[in-house]
């Protein structure tokens, strides 16, 4: 592991993890010629820039599958739309660079100050967006952490900002002038891409792509009706699609907030399975929860079918 590691940092993509970081802290040591300065300079380059503009763009991949996805309709893919933000963005990067990294002269420049102002707007608008949208998420913090900092960080130095340095008023009209059309832009871009999406769901996409393995194993397939077409699916898929119609009719609030997580990383899950070996993995892997399901339906039938009408 040791041998391989300086030869693997500098394959592609590993130099996006730490280029950016040494070109943004390499000023720094040009000007100051202190080794600890650069290291100070790296990390807060790595904190304040680098990391939330690869977060906002990792961000992006969090778009809805299906029109249905989120009751906020196309506000759900702000995510996509949001691209056109990044001019705002890299103009608060470079404020924050110029103010906290390099030490300007003037940290309170009308384009530093306005830069926080962009940052602030962006990066509320961004949280406000995932606090919305990605329900399935709140489950867990760490993935709030980056845009919840970033937001903090930016709308309390632009406030404190804006009380050192007032705005004049031609400076706010050209300012709104300037980041509208990118605001108009990215939510015209979000409504095109809902407008794009399937009307119903996709299907479930692990068990799927498990079901591609060796038919000796993964078969007998039969022909079934799924969302008014004739599809071909073994007994462990059909399985989990009667389980899920049970699931939605039992408990639809907790079905949804299942399927807001899944949808994003079955996608990716099913990638990963790219031959048949890894196929029949994971259709061995699936079967206890194959059991599971199983049970669950014939016990809910059976129950349904006691019951006295």
């Amino acid at each position: 592991m040791i041998d391989l590691l300086p030869y693997e940092l500098f394959r592609p993509p590993y130099p996006l993890l730490w280029l950016p970081t040494l070109l943004l802290a390499l000023p720094v040591w040009i000007k100051t010629r202190a080794f600890g300065a650069f290291l100070k300079a790296c990390l807060i380059a790595t904190i304040g820039i680098v990391i939330p503009i690869y977060w906002f763009g990792l961000s992006t991949e969090l778009k809805p599958d299906w029109k249905g996805d989120s009751p906020w309709g196309w506000f759900a893919s702000f995510a996509v739309g949001k691209v056109w933000l990044s001019p705002l963005i890299i103009w608060a990067a470079s404020a924050f660079y110029a103010r906290v990294i390099w030490r300007c002269l003037n940290p309170l420049a009308a384009w530093i100050v306005f830069g926080y102002i962009a940052g602030a707007a962006v990066s509320l608008g961004c949280l406000t967006w995932a606090l919305l949208c990605l329900t399935g998420w709140l489950l867990y913090i760490w993935p709030f952490i980056p845009p919840i900092g970033v937001a903090t960080y930016y709308t309390l130095t632009a406030r404190k900002l804006l009380r050192e340095r007032p705005v004049k008023l031609g400076e706010s009209i050209a300012f709104m002038s300037g980041t509208l059309p990118f605001w108009i832009a990215s939510l015209i871009q979000s409504q095109k891409f809902h407008q794009q999406l399937p009307d119903q769901p996709p299907d479930c996409f692990v068990v799927t792509a498990a079901s591609l393995g060796h038919s000796s194993l993964v078969g007998p397939f039969f022909k079934c009706q799924r969302q008014c077409c004739i599809r071909q699916a073994n007994q462990q898929l059909m399985t989990f699609w009667a389980f899920e119609q049970l699931w939605v009719s039992k408990s639809p609030r907790s079905h949804r907030l299942f399927r807001a997580i899944y949808n994003r990383v079955g996608p990716r899950l099913a990638a990963r399975i790219r031959n048949p070996w890894l196929a029949d993995m994971a259709y061995l892997m699936l079967k206890p929860a194959e059991l599971l399901a199983s049970l669950l339906n014939s016990h809910c039938y059976t129950r349904t079918k006691l019951t006295p009408q």
